[in-house]
């Protein structure tokens, strides 16, 4: 399916807002079940190193096709 460079900046934007929205609502619980109290005490304090959180983010393609089909239909609409 051909997208125009406009379209695929929305689709990132589209994805970049819907990535803030799930750190938002979900980071505090993420972040307490990675590090537990345990692991704060168990840390040592005087090692100068970098702590690092992954999470993942998924999409299934059905999403990306609704976003494209908003797109496209706002485009019309205008």
């Amino acid at each position: 399916m051909k997208i125009t460079e406009e379209e695929y900046n929305q689709i990132i934007k589209e994805l970049a807002e819907r990535l803030r929205d799930l750190i938002y609502i979900n980071a505090e619980a993420k972040i307490n079940e990675i590090m537990p109290q345990s692991y704060f005490e168990n840390l040592d304090w005087k090692k100068e190193d970098n702590l690092e959180i992954d999470c993942n983010f998924q999409i299934v393609v059905n999403d990306l096709i609704q976003i494209l089909g908003r797109i496209r239909r706002n485009k019309k609409e205008t």
